[in-house]
């Protein structure tokens, strides 16, 4: 059940990023670079982040980003 669960979350948000543009402010140009932090590693980070600091989610999530380029990407979406 759980990994059915997992499964059709992961579906949804491989469908979102096929059709990114029409969920970022400026479709010409975000998301458009190569980036370790993809549209689908921020909504994956962005929906598994619990209660913490964004300096401790980043590490928990193994995201060698700095919170400001994290929050700069979230601003895109």
């Amino acid at each position: 059940m759980l990994d059915q669960i997992k499964a059709h979350l992961l579906d949804s948000i491989n469908d979102i990023v096929s059709t990114a543009n029409q969920f970022v402010l400026h479709p010409e140009k975000d998301f458009s670079r190569q980036s370790q932090l993809t549209m689908k590693t921020m909504i994956q980070a962005i929906l598994t982040m619990g209660g913490n600091t964004l300096a401790k989610e980043l590490l928990d999530l193994d995201l060698p980003v700095s919170q400001s380029a994290f929050v700069q990407r979230r601003y895109q979406i």
